[in-house]
């Protein structure tokens, strides 16, 4: 079941996108991991890789990221996203994790890109995206400590 992101985000009865362009358009930086997330989905709405490749840990970029991204950005359009839960991120963590859902249609066909994102956060205050997985977070997630990416664990067993 989908989260109310109004229950975790300061909205103040805007609509998500528009909460989220000042975060895109770079004139502030999102507060936590869930708000990255959300932005970065507007992101590929409005088909910005700029604010997407500056949002991606500097350790997760190739040097070809943009022009296969623009690419795939034209062939690609955007039609819901479902936030699923969500583990760490505040503005006191240095971790976080988001498991979303997102609809899009890619050339014509429709698909769903279902994924648990880990975001990290930069000295310089910036959350960015880390990596991401196929699966769920878990049920109970730890309130305390460092956020263990679930899905690696999985992987060694």
């Amino acid at each position: 079941m989908a989260l109310d992101l109004a229950q975790y985000l300061p909205l103040h009865g805007q609509s998500l996108e528009s909460f989220c362009a000042p975060v895109i358009d770079e004139q502030r930086i999102a507060a936590t991991a869930l708000e990255l997330m959300v932005s970065r989905y507007f992101a590929y709405v409005r088909k910005n890789p700029v604010f997407l490749l500056n949002t991606v840990h500097p350790a997760g970029r190739a040097a070809d990221d943009e022009k296969n991204l623009r690419t795939w950005l034209t062939d690609c359009q955007w039609k819901d996203l479902e936030v699923l839960g969500f583990a760490g991120g505040q503005e006191t963590d240095r971790e976080g994790l988001v498991e979303f859902r997102a609809a899009y249609t890619e050339r014509g066909e429709s698909k769903v890109h279902h994924e648990v994102s880990r975001f990290i956060r930069g000295a310089n205050g910036q959350w960015y995206y880390l990596e991401g997985r196929g699966g769920r977070l878990p049920r109970k997630p730890a309130k305390r400590g460092p956020i263990r990416n679930p899905l690696k664990a999985k992987a060694k067993a």
